[in-house]
């Protein structure tokens, strides 16, 4: 064996032992696999698919972005919400990311109204399309869902005057006619479950739901401190540019 020859089998693997550590096949393979389970609606493989992708990549916003979307579609919202609330938090992920990340958070927030306190849920949900539409004014999606959310709300409040009306007639009848006996609304025991909640396999306990508002509150006000930051940075710059002007004069 000539000294040529295992000097060219000694780079060959070097090379290889080179590239087996720049190009992680499993990753890579598990990325495009979860990608396939989720298309396939296998909500549940595609999140353990991604997951792993992400100890290879944990700084990675597109698979972490696609593990909530997963978890999304196992309603399980509060991990998602979070998941996403994570990525717009954090100042590396791309305006593209954050853009779809707060579409995605005011579907996540739409759903949870669904299970509880809609009022306040669904204010949070438009203003997170509201968001996404100050990144992208283009994204019809997010339109359509503000003013579906927008009605929604709208008829919801309305429900609950006529309610707080109704309630306020009762109680002023009662008080006028106090030995009226009350007379039981009939009710039925055969109640089907209304196609909004068929396969609900995950419901928000109250502590969960009082954590994400807070969460929303606490990051609403901090992209209020940004505004802010940047309003008044804008202001300092417009003064120092004023004054370098008279400096000229």
């Amino acid at each position: 064996m000539n000294k040529n020859y295992l000097k060219k089998l000694l780079i060959l693997i070097l090379l290889f032992n080179n590239n087996s550590s720049f190009f992680p096949w499993e990753y890579v393979n598990n990325n495009n696999e979860a990608i396939k389970e989720y298309k396939k609606n296998n909500f549940i493989e595609a999140e353990k698919l991604f997951r792993n992708s992400l100890e290879n990549q944990p700084d990675n916003f597109d698979l972490k972005y696609n593990l909530a979307s997963s978890l999304y579609k196992q309603k399980r919202y509060v991990e998602s919400q979070s998941i996403y609330l994570e990525i717009i938090k954090n100042k590396n992920a791309s305006g593209e990311i954050k853009q779809k990340s707060h579409y995605n958070l005011g579907n996540v927030l739409y759903r949870l109204g669904e299970q509880s306190n809609p009022d306040i849920f669904w204010n949070n949900s438009l203003k997170e399309y509201q968001r996404a539409l100050n990144i992208l004014s283009e994204d019809k999606l997010a339109k359509e869902n503000y003013e579906f959310v927008k009605e929604k709300l709208k008829k919801n409040q309305e429900q609950q005057n006529n309610q707080n009306n109704s309630d306020q007639m009762k109680n002023n009848d009662n008080k006028q006619n106090p030995s009226k006996p009350q007379i039981p609304q009939n009710q039925s025991y055969s109640n089907k479950p209304k196609d909004s909640d068929k396969n609900i396999n995950y419901q928000v306990t109250k502590s969960e739901a009082e954590n994400i508002l807070q969460e929303m509150k606490a990051e609403e006000e901090n992209m209020q401190n940004e505004l802010n930051r940047r309003a008044s940075s804008q202001e300092k710059q417009y003064h120092n540019n004023i004054n370098a002007l008279k400096k000229d004069w």
